[in-house]
């Protein structure tokens, strides 16, 4: 008896402990959609080596994995419409350009699909072709459309 009161007070404890996890991480989604531009993409520090107007196509190379080879064929399409783009696997921080608020937004976007897409110092999470271009030209490249 003793072991099965011990069971359902840990499973108590568990299914408590889940839905405040979720609560939290249903919140910090929430405040990054409200933060979020039309386009779906939401301010965030600038990587490191970053050049200002490059669009950064983010998740793991030579993958066969759909999140990789959607990355693949964004790049590729960007590249097509004369965007410079670079396709990497990995993006780093400044971490003293990086506070409470900014880390709360990037962990929220880098848990979501791949791929990430950075521009113009904001990210977003497995937009679409059209959301990339449109963010691109709208948040100040110095390029014009073709």
């Amino acid at each position: 008896m003793k072991i099965l009161s011990a069971l359902i007070l840990v499973g108590a404890v568990w299914g408590g402990y889940q839905m405040v996890a979720e609560h939290r991480a249903a919140h910090a989604l929430r405040e990054v959609l409200v933060s979020s531009d039309v386009n779906g993409f939401v301010d965030v520090p600038p990587p490191v080596n970053q050049h200002l107007d490059t669009i950064y196509v983010v998740a793991a190379q030579n993958c066969p994995h759909a999140a990789a080879q959607q990355a693949d064929r964004l790049a590729k399409q960007l590249g097509a419409q004369g965007v410079p783009v670079e396709r990497i696997s990995h993006v780093s921080f400044d971490p003293r350009q990086v506070d409470r608020a900014a880390m709360s937004r990037l962990t929220v976007v880098m848990n979501g699909p791949l791929p990430l897409v950075f521009v113009h110092g904001r990210v977003a999470s497995n937009p679409e072709l059209n959301q990339v271009v449109e963010e691109y030209y709208r948040s100040g490249s110095t390029r014009t459309p073709r």
